[in-house]
């Protein structure tokens, strides 16, 4: 198995998202593309996305289920104003909480019972990816995402394999693509129609991997 789209499991994954999220292909007039390629083991997830857009705000939040003592997904996407909803489907009691003083994202919604649900403002500070965890599991982790772009996506990594392709529509007016990846640099790249680049992926002041990124 090659490393071509692994990360978001196939192609139809990847097809679905970006029609539920940008609708038809027609209305949107370029692509963002590229690989991101890693040196060494990869992280557990990654978000790429195009500031600028207010798509997202107004609409419904995100839900966070668990399930089998882990989160059922690894990162959700919401904007400033929702809430994202934390779901217990296990057969055991879990917690969530937050605490991320540099993103002002504080707060813990206790002991959650199987089969409840507890919504939690998005209120920290936009533009910022706060990873929850789970008190009782400790093992157990995820991450929320405060973005108001509809033009994101969130890549799924697996083991072992270290290149993932992407790509997904984008309107030519949004030329900043920004890139997160947990206890990685920041990445912020400036893309005009027509236009490509490489950027070193960075922790620590170490080089960990590559972003090649490209618009159509």
């Amino acid at each position: 198995m090659n490393g071509k789209y692994c990360g978001l499991r196939g192609m139809s994954r990847l097809a679905g998202l970006a029609v539920l999220l940008l609708g038809p292909a027609s209305a949107w007039s370029g692509e963002i593309s590229g690989t991101i390629s890693f040196e060494k083991k990869a992280p557990v997830v990654g978000l790429i996305y195009l500031p600028g857009d207010e798509g997202l705000v107004g609409k419904d939040g995100p839900k966070l289920d668990q399930k089998d003592q882990r989160f059922t997904k690894p990162l959700v996407v919401g904007a400033r104003g929702s809430k994202v909803t934390f779901k217990n489907s296990d057969t055991i009691a879990h917690n969530v909480y937050a605490e991320d003083t540099k993103a002002g994202a504080n707060f813990d919604i206790g002991l959650a019972p199987p089969g409840s649900e507890h919504e939690t403002d998005i209120g920290w500070k936009e533009g910022m990816v706060v990873q929850v965890g789970c008190k009782i599991h400790p093992k157990m982790r995820a991450w929320v995402a405060n973005i108001s772009s509809r033009f994101h996506q969130v890549l799924e990594f697996e083991k072992g394999i270290k290149t993932y392709d992407f790509a997904f529509e984008a309107p030519g007016n949004l030329k900043e693509v920004r890139v997160w990846l947990p206890r990685y640099d920041p990445v912020m790249v400036e893309l005009a129609v027509g236009e490509e680049k490489t950027v070193d992926l960075m922790k620590k002041g170490k080089k960990y991997g590559t972003l090649l990124v490209k618009r159509g």
